[in-house]
């Protein structure tokens, strides 16, 4: 029985992704620090690191990114996420 807003695969589909993408690809990024909220797999964190951010921070209840250039905290993302604010200059939540 799947847990109540917990994804079980950690992924969103392609049409998704490139739909953020694209957005993506109307601001500059370079240099940023991004935090992915529900990032699971961390596709789409891989793909903001390719397209320029310097800092990107995966939060989800079971981060599972394959990926040592994506930091991954774990909270349950209806609680107090475990980051500073401050710290980050745009935050994503793809679904």
């Amino acid at each position: 029985m799947a847990k109540c807003g917990v994804q079980e695969e950690g992924k969103s589909s392609n049409i998704i992704y490139s739909m953020a993408i694209r957005a993506v690809q109307l601001e500059k990024i370079s240099g940023e620090s991004i935090l992915d909220v529900g990032g699971g797999a961390g596709e789409f964190s891989n793909k903001l690191i390719k397209r320029g951010a310097e800092d990107v921070t995966l939060l989800d209840y079971a981060p599972s990114a394959q990926t040592e250039a994506v930091e991954q905290k774990q909270c349950d993302l209806n609680q107090r996420w475990p980051v500073e604010s401050e710290r980050y200059d745009r935050a994503f939540a793809l679904e």
